[in-house]
C-alpha cells in the first residue's frame, strides 16, 4: 500500500510540475507543491484510488500544453491559491469580525465548483 501511495505521489508530482511550469509564472510550482503536500497529508491512504490518480495524471499532462481547457483551469487554480495564501496573512490584521467572516467564506462557491468538476471527471484537483 505504501509503495502505491508513493508511486502516486511521484507521478502526480511530475505531471503537476509540468503543468505548473507551463504557466510561465515562477510561483506556481510552489503553489502546486503545497497543494499536493496538503492533499496527501489531509487524506488517509484509502482515499486514493489508482484509477483516479491515473486520470488526474492524464488531466495534468493535458494541462501542461497551452491553449487547452485543462491548462486554463489549472492556471486559474494556481492564481487563486496564491491569492488565498496572501489573504491568510492579511486576515490577522483585520479588526472587524464581519470582514474576517467574509474573507473566510468568499471561496466556498469556488471550492464547491472544484469539487464538482473533480466528481464529474473523477479526478483529484487537490
Amino acid at each position: 500500500m505504501l509503495r502505491e501511495i508513493s508511486s502516486a505521489y511521484r507521478s502526480l508530482w511530475r505531471a503537476g510540475m509540468a503543468a505548473a511550469l507551463s504557466t510561465k509564472f515562477p510561483g506556481h510550482r510552489f503553489v502546486y507543491r503545497d497543494l499536493l503536500r496538503d492533499g496527501f497529508r489531509n487524506h488517509s491512504p484509502s482515499y486514493f484510488s489508482e484509477q483516479r490518480v491515473l486520470r488526474t495524471v492524464d488531466f495534468l499532462q493535458a494541462a501542461s500544453s497551452k491553449g487547452t481547457l485543462e491548462h486554463k483551469l489549472m492556471k486559474n487554480r494556481f492564481h487563486i491559491q496564491m491569492f488565498r495564501r496572501k489573504q491568510g496573512r492579511r486576515l490577522v490584521h483585520l479588526s472587524n469580525p464581519m470582514e474576517r467572516e467574509y474573507f473566510l467564506s468568499v471561496y466556498d462557491s469556488y471550492e464547491a465548483c472544484l469539487s464538482r468538476i473533480g466528481q464529474i471527471y473523477d479526478i483529484y484537483l487537490l
